[in-house]
Order: C-alpha cells, then structure tokens, then sequence
C-alpha cells in the first residue's frame, strides 16, 4: 500500500484523518465525531459530498468489514459453533468486502486508516457482535443510499450504478448477521431498539443519511479508540472500543480463508459487449 492507504500504521492522527477525508462538507462533519469545533449541519448539506469523499469514506468503511469479518473468522470464541451456513456466509462476506475495497481504490479512493478499534469482548460475545454489526451495516447502507442520491444529483449515473450494486450486497449481509443472531443467540442477541433479534420488516432500506459524511461519526470510534462519545449515535455511545488497533488483512490472508466468489461483471461493465 502507498502512504496514503498507510496513516495508521504511523498513528492515526486528527490532522491525517482530516486531510485524507477530503475538504467541504465531510470536514465539519468528522470535526464532530471528534470533539474539534464544527460548522452547522446546514452550511455542510449546502454543498454536499464530492466524489473523493464518498470514496475515501466507502474504501475505509470496506476496510473496516474486511478487518472486521477476517477476525471473527480467525480469532474468534464463537466461530466453531456456527452453523456450516453461517461460517460460510461469513466466509463469502470477508471476500465480498475485500473485492469492493479492491474496486474502490483501484477507483482512486483514499481509505483514511487500515487500522481499527473494536469494542472490548466482541470476539467473545456473539450477541455483541451481531449487535454492533447492524449498527455498522446499517450505517452503511444509508451512506450508500445517501451516495447514490449525491451522484444523481452530480449527474454520475456510473457510479450511482455501482454505489446500488454494493448496497444490495451490504443489505444482504445485514439480514443474514440478524438471522445468525436469531439462530445462535435468540433474543440475547437483540436490544432494546427491538431490531436485532427480529428479521428486517422494513419496506424500504431506511434513509438514515443525507450525505455520505455523516457517516463518520460512527466511524469515529472505530478510527480513534476509546469510549464512543454521543455524537456516535445512542446504538453505540458509551460503548469502549478498546480492541485495537487491528490492523486490516492481505488479500493473500484474506483468500486463505475467504470463501471464492462468483464472477460477475462490474455494473460498469455489464453491458459493454
């Protein structure tokens, strides 16, 4: 990786992660997430998320699942008790992670850090683990849906294409994790939002996000450590991500013990014939 993929490996600093997140509206929003003084939501919304930023912020966000899926399947207490069909969802999860950060960078996305934080006992506990897992996915899938209506307002159809394409995986990843927790954990895997312990109901994907950015201070934790402050969100404030720095696997670790995926054109590509 260049040193730009690379901040963390020195520390991840405010200053890096500020300059890597790139300028305008992504700026005021990170500010937040931790603790540095902030402009209003609305003067960030007035000029929305370029194209940069939403790439950084989607490559560190599959960083972040890569890193995630590859130490519940390496290190993990739990992973042995799984049903063969979970082990191996999570399994296709960890390459299908791992192709999207590919296609990012290889895009020119910028991720912020290679090195994240998790919270204390995760590998331990799998109501944890599904539980902050849907926080993340449902994240995720909002900034992605919040990224595909930027891009039809910057008149980019290819990658409001392609943003949809990852979506649609992401959305698949959040209902297996939910059934995973119903299966292994009953209702200990849930919480008192009442979601994590049932199966999506949802009609529609939620639009949790406007921009992109406003992602970030979810991520925050995760990228600086320590007890997620309430600008995380209520799902996780309070919560001591203390696991870490755990640093984001090769590929070559990755396909050791990733499930192989089906070929499929990229959605840019599908057609060109």
């Amino acid at each position: 990786m260049s040193d730009d993929k690379t901040q963390s490996e020195q520390g991840v600093s405010r200053r890096n992660i500020l300059k890597m997140v790139g300028a305008g509206s992504s700026v005021a929003v990170l500010s937040a997430a931790l603790g540095l003084p902030t402009t209003t939501f609305a003067q960030t919304a007035a000029g929305g998320d370029d194209p940069q930023t939403i790439l950084n912020l989607a490559s560190t966000a599959e960083a972040l699942a890569v890193t995630a899926f590859h130490s519940v399947i390496t290190q993990s207490n739990f992973y042995g008790r799984l049903r063969p069909v979970y082990q191996n969802y999570l399994k296709s999860a960890l390459t299908q992670e791992m192709a999207h950060y590919n296609f990012l960078v290889a895009a020119g996305a910028r991720p912020l850090a290679n090195q994240f934080f998790f919270p204390n006992g995760i590998l331990e506990n799998l109501a944890l683990y599904v539980y902050v897992t849907d926080v993340l996915e449902g994240t995720f899938i909002g900034a992605y849906l919040a990224s595909v209506r930027r891009f039809a307002e910057l008149n980019r159809p290819d990658l409001a294409w392609t943003a949809s394409s990852v979506m649609g995986i992401e959305a698949e990843h959040k209902a297996l994790n939910r059934a995973m927790g119903i299966d292994a954990a009953g209702t200990a895997a849930g919480n008192n939002d009442g979601m994590t312990n049932s199966p999506t109901r949802e009609p529609f994907e939620p639009a949790t996000l406007f921009q992109v950015s406003q992602a970030v201070p979810v991520l925050g934790p995760v990228l600086m450590g320590g007890v997620a402050p309430a600008s995380a969100g209520r799902l996780v404030a309070g919560v001591n991500f203390g696991l870490g720095p755990v640093t984001m696997p090769t590929q070559a670790m990755v396909n050791a013990v990733g499930n192989p995926l089906t070929p499929v054109p990229a959605p840019l590509q599908a057609f060109n014939r």
